[in-house]
This record gives C-alpha cells, sequence and structure tokens, in this order.
C-alpha cells in the first residue's frame, strides 16, 4: 500500500509541474497577444509622425523576452491593421515584413548589447521600404519604374532606420529588464505555489503511510 500511494503521489507531482509549465506558457502566449493590441494602439498614437514607428522597437522586445511566442503578438497586430485599414497590397507585405523581423531577431536572445539591438533596428528600418518591392512590383506595375520608386523612397527609409536606432538604442534595454522582472517574479509565485502544493502533498502521503502502518500493527496485535 505504501508503495502504491507513493507511485501517486510522484505522479501526481509530474502532473501538477505539467499543469504549471502549461500555465505558464498559455499566460505568456495570451499576454503576448494582448501585446499584438498594445502594438497596434501605439502605431495610432505614432502615426503623425513620418516613418517614425513603435512596431519594431515592441516586436524585438517581444521576441528578446517570449521567443516565438512573439509571432501571436505580431498576428494580432497584422490582423488589426488589416480589419482597420483594409487587406491592400501593402498588408499582404506586413504578413511577411513583421514575422522576418522576429527571425531576425530569435538568435539574438542570448545578447545584451543596446548597439546589437540598434543596429538591427536600423538596418531593418532602411530595409522596410525595399521589403515592399516583391508585391508592388506586380500589383502596381514597377517595370521600368524600379529605380525612380527607390530613389524616392530612400529618404523615407534613412528617416525610418534612424527613428529605429535611437527608439530602440533608449528603450530597448530598460524595458526588456522590466519585462524580465515582471516575468521572473511571475513564475517565482507560480514556483512557491507548486512546491506549497507538493508539500501539502507529502505532509499527506507522511500522514496515509503512518496511518497504515498503525492498521498493520494493530491487526498484528489482534
Amino acid at each position: 500500500m505504501d508503495n502504491v500511494g507513493s507511485g501517486n503521489r510522484f505522479q501526481y507531482s509530474d502532473n501538477l509541474n505539467m499543469v504549471m509549465k502549461t500555465h505558464y506558457k498559455l499566460f505568456s502566449l495570451i499576454l503576448c497577444a494582448i501585446l499584438g493590441a498594445l502594438i497596434f494602439a501605439l502605431k495610432i498614437c505614432m502615426a503623425p509622425l513620418p516613418n517614425i514607428e513603435p512596431v519594431t522597437l515592441m516586436l524585438m522586445l517581444i521576441t528578446l523576452v517570449f521567443g516565438a511566442r512573439a509571432f501571436a503578438s505580431a498576428s494580432v497586430y497584422i490582423l488589426l491593421e488589416g480589419l482597420v485599414y483594409g487587406f491592400s497590397p501593402w498588408w499582404l507585405c506586413y504578413v511577411y515584413i513583421w514575422p522576418l523581423l522576429i527571425f531576425l531577431t530569435l538568435p539574438l536572445r542570448k545578447y545584451r548589447s543596446r548597439f546589437l539591438f540598434s543596429a538591427v533596428g536600423g538596418l531593418f528600418g532602411f530595409a522596410f521600404g525595399f521589403l515592399f518591392i516583391p508585391v508592388f512590383y506586380f500589383t502596381y506595375d514597377l517595370s521600368g519604374k524600379l529605380i525612380p520608386y527607390i530613389m524616392a523612397d530612400i529618404p523615407f527609409d534613412l528617416i525610418h532606420a534612424g527613428a529605429n536606432v535611437i527608439i530602440v538604442f533608449c528603450l530597448l534595454p530598460p524595458l526588456r529588464t522590466a519585462f524580465e522582472r515582471i516575468l521572473g517574479k511571475y513564475t517565482a509565485q507560480s514556483s512557491l505555489r507548486s512546491k506549497a502544493r507538493q508539500n501539502d502533498l507529502d505532509t499527506e502521503g507522511n500522514e496515509d503511510a503512518d496511518a497504515a502502518r498503525r492498521r498493520r500493527t494493530a491487526d498484528k496485535l489482534h
């Protein structure tokens, strides 16, 4: 009986750990989706500023903190853009442009250099206009007009790049630290709750074992 009870306790402990891990994954996924809506709101607030946007900063931040779950943020943001402004050719470009930024940022999670991240943000900002060309070339018939299109777009790409460098350099490190602290506190609290439940389980198991030994002792006396 003791072995059976011990086996049940171990199985329950494994199930509890699995539930806690699943809970954390679900929590972070929902949080990333909410952050995607926040990105859209920030983008609207900054719309009057030419080629200055918060999307690059936020997607890099979410990727560095939550990893691949940043795709949930990008998906929500891109969907909201389409629902509000229409599913035009530029929206189709967003479908691959913003996930590309996440792919570029994922291998950099182990680094903490603001110079590295600001360089990535700046290069992405400069390349942003060029990334529309595969779709715009066919939808707007840029054949014979490609060079003028690129030359006209370069000044805006330079503004975009410069803004990204400044925003990422100044805001990414403190925001990342703040997010990691908040996430660390949540994880620590979840771990404490899990350990407390495990301690309760161990106490209950010990009490069951003591009761079983007392029953066996009583049976032998009879």
